[in-house]
């Protein structure tokens, strides 16, 4: 199939189903205001997702793109990756990011399989994939109705297509690798189209910025202005990008891919972040009607929506508002479990019931990857508010500080020496110490039932299996 240079026909054809925007409301809504989800075939899926992270597909896309280009590569973790930016705006760089409107519909077939066979990809693939783009069929979908004539689409990617992400990554390489050479200290973010950066001064940050807006012209895209973020962690340094430029859209707040970073702790919850915490709330609360037992249900909200809202909270931990109101929804799942104790309910259900806890492992895994793997220094133990945020988590468990990024008391964690295949045994230490706190929390309660209990591991488990 590859080698031939032609893929199954019916792998063109695709179900488009569109779901209204959230800002629009009222009865009717016109088509503009539709968000259109195409469904590609399954086995195309399955065949582009497989050969990307084959081994040989693998390293050559590791020799073609450069390291901050991130998206649709194997091995590349996002947390991880916003954590370097954040380190680079602790020492007071200026960030900013930039976001296309609909880059994938702005992206021709024929210019994407030029840039990858320019790029090294096999020319059969490549012929065979320009074909598959040209020729799509899309069948419209609403409310459970379906056009009667396919509608052609060929002149646009699809999204959701392993190779259209990479087709996206390879077009932006060149340019973003022509402004690493212009500028040698900028540290770049290339996630499919959004593009961040750090830059050392305004007028680079500003510079940047000028730089994409010509060059995404040359490359047929469009900018969203809308979406367009600049940043400083200080009031004086977010006041010389706005002298720098009236274009700069200066905020105390920056998001990126999701993760919101910001000047200082105190806050109000981003769009984004609120509402990931509400649609967890939702599920959680919904969950109490499955049949299942107590600690199954718990297993599947630690894996959906407690999953969701501890992400991305890398600067500081959620806010207790919304934890209770998360752990209110999960406390209903067993209506004759209302009563009891809170933290000896959470330490036989599972570390997943524990939104603070989940988020706080989600902060401390990205930043020992990002050490791991070289992207983090081990810096910024007083100035950085995402080390800030790991010590008051380790703290709030019981560990003390022997020396920065080095713990102990309930177990060691240190982030010396070598990190490969380590970070499993200190998942570990770090679960038990939690489970210790909620024993902790439970004998010293003013509950009558609450009596000392002598920590054993085993014993835990035990009492978790019949939890189950």
């Amino acid at each position: 199939m590859e080698k031939g240079g032609r893929f199954p026909r019916k792998w063109a054809f695709m179900r488009q189903c569109h779901i209204p925007k959230e800002s629009e409301g009222g009865q009717t809504l016109k088509a503009s205001k539709l968000k259109p989800i195409s469904v590609a075939s399954l086995w195309l899926r399955i065949w582009g997702s497989a050969r990307i992270k084959s081994q040989d597909a693998s390293q050559w896309i590791e020799s073609v793109l450069p390291p901050y280009v991130v998206g649709g590569r194997k091995g590349r973790d996002i947390l991880a990756t916003v954590l370097s930016l954040e380190h680079r705006a602790s020492q007071g760089a200026y960030l900013g990011t930039l976001d296309y409107t609909k880059a994938y519909d702005h992206l021709r077939p024929s210019r994407a399989a030029a840039v990858m066979e320019h790029a090294g990809l096999p020319k059969s693939i490549v012929e065979g994939l320009a074909l598959l783009w040209t020729e799509q069929r899309r069948v419209i979908l609403w409310q459970g109705l379906c056009s009667d004539e396919l509608q052609w689409a060929g002149s646009s990617l699809p999204q959701g297509d392993a190779f259209s992400v990479l087709a996206l990554s390879l077009t932006l390489r060149l340019p973003a690798m022509k402004l690493q050479r212009d500028f040698p200290g900028l540290s770049q973010l290339i996630y499919v189209d959004d593009r961040s950066w750090a830059a050392g001064n305004p007028s680079e940050c500003e510079a940047v910025w000028n730089f994409w807006k010509r060059e995404s012209t040359k490359l047929g895209f469009k900018e969203n202005i809308a979406k367009a973020q600049f940043f400083h962690v200080t009031g004086s340094g977010r006041r010389r990008l706005r002298n720098t430029s009236c274009e700069l859209q200066v905020s105390h707040e920056f998001t990126v891919l999701g993760v919101t970073l910001r000047g200082k702790p105190g806050f109000k919850m981003s769009a984004k972040e609120k509402k990931r915490m509400e649609a967890a709330q939702f599920v959680a609360a919904r969950s109490k009607a499955l049949p299942l037992k107590l600690r199954t249900k718990a297993f599947l909200i630690s894996c959906t929506s407690a999953a969701v809202a501890s992400w991305g909270w890398l600067l500081s931990s959620p806010p207790k508002s919304h934890i209770r109101k998360f752990e209110a929804a999960w406390r209903s799942l067993g209506v004759d479990l209302r009563q009891a104790s809170v933290p000896l309910l959470k330490v036989l259900s599972g570390h997943g019931s524990d939104l603070s806890f989940m988020s706080g492992v989600s902060a401390l895994a990205a930043f020992w990857r990002g050490v791991e793997r070289g992207g983090l220094s081990l810096q910024g133990w007083d100035v950085s508010l995402a080390v800030s945020r790991i010590r008051a988590f380790m703290s709030d468990l019981g560990f003390t500080v022997v020396r920065p990024f080095v713990w102990t008391g309930r177990g060691d964690v240190s982030f010396e020496g070598d990190l490969r295949d380590r970070f499993p045994f200190v998942k570990h230490v770090i679960r038990e110490a939690w489970r210790r706190k909620m024993l902790e929390q439970h004998s010293s309660s003013s509950r009558r039932d609450a009596v000392f209990i002598d920590y054993d591991e085993r014993c835990m488990k035990k009492g978790q299996n019949l939890c189950r």
